[in-house]
């Protein structure tokens, strides 16, 4: 179960802005250059801000840059918003903080971005953290369907159905990923809250995964990677670590985390942060 040490009301990172591919990107950074470094992407209808704990934990050791994709958090809109589209912005992004292969940590669909950067370009990449990756979301739809798939149809009726869950079940909705979220704090759920209201690009997110060819590029991923998953996670359900650990050709560990939901970064931080810790020091980059 959760204790409630656990969950301290982590003051905000601090906070920068950059331009990366024209596109106007905040971002917040806890470290120095001469650390090794991590760079964290967030899930859909989150931010930065969601990594406040792990932050946090991981401590002085690392250097840890977490941007808000481009829809979400303080960061602009960005347009087409597909996967090779944010795969750019992100490359830009490394660019323009002259960051020297950062190992890249992200957590859900954060998840398929990094992937799909360390595949288009594996040498700015120092290798891949995983939480709960929804690398096989597209694949549950036969791939006739995803041929046929309107962008414009997805994000019209998605952006109807969020409009409505706003006003109606968003409650729910910033709960319903955890294992118990009854155990957690206030402070966490306002903080989801103020993430979600200020999410823009979630049914742009929900287009761009349904119709990238993810399962395609797996196994040519050939970057060291670690999974860390929550064995209770209903969101990406854990019983896709084996298939995806089979399909990358160098995955380095699984690690899957009882009594945790779709969001271990903030239900298991201190295990998260061992996980991390684990795969950074047999990298050689602690």
């Amino acid at each position: 179960m959760y204790s409630a040490p656990d969950f301290p009301d982590c003051p905000p990172v601090n906070r920068y802005h950059t331009t990366a591919l024209g596109i106007p990107t905040s971002y917040t950074m806890h470290g120095h250059p001469g650390q090794p470094t991590l760079l964290l992407l967030h899930g859909m209808s989150s931010s930065a801000d969601s990594f406040r704990e792990l932050i946090y934990q991981l401590g002085n050791d690392y250097r840890l840059i977490a941007p808000d994709i481009p829809g979400f958090g303080y960061s602009a809109d960005m347009s087409p918003y597909t996967i090779s589209h944010l795969v750019e912005w992100l490359a830009a992004f490394v660019t323009a903080l002259d960051l020297h292969r950062p190992v890249l940590l992200g957590h859900s669909f954060g998840g398929v971005v990094v992937t799909a950067f360390a595949h288009r370009y594996p040498e700015y990449c120092g290798g891949l953290v995983l939480l709960a990756p929804a690398l096989l979301a597209a694949s549950r739809y036969p791939e006739w369907a995803r041929n046929l798939v309107n962008p414009r149809l997805v994000e019209a009726v998605t952006t109807a159905s969020l409009a409505l869950s706003r006003r109606t079940v968003l409650p729910y909705q910033v709960r319903a990923p955890f294992y118990d979220p009854a155990a957690l704090p206030g402070h966490i759920f306002s903080r989801r809250t103020e993430d979600y209201l200020r999410a823009r690009a979630s049914a742009q997110v929900l287009s761009a995964v349904m119709t990238f060819d993810v399962m395609g590029i797996l196994p040519d991923v050939a970057v060291a990677t670690q999974l860390i998953w929550g064995e209770n996670d209903m969101v990406v359900l854990a019983e896709n670590a084996p298939a995806i650990a089979e399909l990358m050709p160098d995955v380095r560990g699984t690690l899957i985390l009882p009594e945790c939901g779709h969001v271990p970064a903030t239900e298991k931080t201190a295990a998260v942060a061992a996980g991390v810790h684990g795969f950074m020091a047999a990298r050689r980059l602690v």
